[in-house]
């Protein structure tokens, strides 16, 4: 559970979406709950079934040079709680899908490729609120910030059960 859940309920109390965005906050976000079957190719390979197979996908090549930008990001993330180390390749069996990493470079910044899993998973896009909205939730003598988007994904965790379901491979480890 979120130590912020109060501000969260205030936040959210017009809000449309307020009780499934407060169940995310709450118990998580339980990927099955996102999962549509899918009947398609993908990169040269058909597919049919409700979830996505077992698969393994290397990590980009764009990976190489940036050995030491990506093992503290990934640092980073465990200590931020966003990722788990799993355990030593072959020494467990891996998450059924195993994602690349890939590195977009002018910046840099480490991405997890997960165009595999997308093509099982609702479409659900996203709409910003508009400023009309802030009043709501900035008071007179607070502050409005912004923050880069990629970080909002390390602030909703997943359920449990959603833990071991999807991972990356880094130096020979599971995460």
């Amino acid at each position: 559970m979120s130590k912020h859940q109060s501000y969260w309920e205030f936040i959210l109390s017009q809000h449309t979406k307020k009780d499934e965005i407060l169940s995310y906050i709450v118990r998580r976000v339980n990927i099955s709950d996102f999962l549509l079957p899918f009947r398609g190719d993908f990169q040269g390979k058909f597919y049919d079934s409700a979830i996505p197979p077992v698969a393994f996908y290397p990590n980009s090549k764009s990976c190489l040079n940036f050995d030491e930008f990506i093992s503290p990001t990934i640092l980073g993330r465990v200590k931020n709680g966003s990722l788990f180390i799993w355990e030593k390749v072959g020494s467990v069996q891996p998450p059924p899908l195993v994602m690349p990493i890939t590195v977009e470079q002018t910046k840099p910044r480490m991405c997890h490729y997960q165009r595999f899993l997308h093509l099982w998973i609702k479409d659900l896009p996203l709409s910003l609120d508009y400023i009309s909205g802030l009043p709501r939730y900035v008071f007179k003598s607070h502050f409005q910030t912004a923050f880069d988007d990629k970080s909002g994904y390390d602030h909703i965790g997943l359920s449990p059960d959603s833990f071991t379901f999807v991972g990356l491979e880094w130096k020979g480890w599971y995460f």
